[in-house]
């Protein structure tokens, strides 16, 4: 009888944990200026890996890859093509702390490692 009790809450924590991270998120990091990039995150979990997109205004949509959840600790890479050729790899690493993430991203940037902060509110 506890077993099932215990089965039942953790299957019900694993599922709130599920509800907390899909859907809309406002996303928010610092541009290559010092100015704030808002954008919109969307966001897809299941079985400890997440999937989505981060929506920039004028239509530019960015893929979420490699995204994994552990705890309240996520991390994913986005990847964007650059206006001059080539692309930047973002690695993504945030934790959740109920309808907020905080986190940071790893790119590297004129041959050096960058470490630029962002957060997002679910909607």
């Amino acid at each position: 009888m506890l077993l099932r009790i215990g089965l039942g809450l953790g299957l019900a924590v694993a599922a709130f944990g599920a509800d907390l991270l899909n859907g809309n998120w406002t996303f928010s990091m610092a541009g290559p200026g010092g100015q704030n990039v808002d954008a919109k995150m969307t966001l897809t979990e299941a079985d400890g890996k997440f999937t989505g997109n981060v929506e920039f205004p004028g239509a530019r949509v960015l893929k979420i890859t490699e995204g994994a959840v552990d705890g309240k600790k996520i991390t994913f890479v986005v990847k964007r093509d650059r206006q001059d050729g080539g692309s930047m790899t973002y690695k993504m690493s945030g934790e959740v702390d109920g309808a907020k993430i905080k986190g940071a991203a790893e790119t590297e940037m004129g041959g050096q490692m960058q470490k630029i902060d962002w957060s997002a509110t679910k909607q």
